[in-house]
């Protein structure tokens, strides 16, 4: 089952107002992008260029990128997600 177009949409909006400066926050997103996006860790791994395990350890909430990264992860996974949300529409 594809995502809803709604979905990715509010999920982008989600990624682009974030604070970068709260870890937490990130974790949730990129638990959220993967829900949404009905992505895999290797999936978003792909989309970030980062590996696999780096992804699951963000998931977790072991390990966190610094702020710039968090705030380009947030810039990919939003345009992706703004992306597929075209796409679904156009179905």
């Amino acid at each position: 089952m594809e995502p809803k177009p709604s979905a990715l949409a509010d999920l982008a909006d989600r990624l682009d107002d974030a604070d970068h400066a709260d870890p937490k926050q990130f974790r949730e997103l990129v638990n959220a992008a993967a829900e949404v996006m009905e992505a895999g860790d290797r999936r978003i791994a792909e989309l970030v260029e980062m590996s696999r395990p780096t992804v699951n350890r963000w998931r977790s909430g072991k390990a966190v990128p610094c702020p710039s990264m968090r705030r380009a992860v947030c810039r990919i996974l939003a345009k992706d997600a703004r992306a597929r949300g075209r796409r679904e529409r156009l179905k």
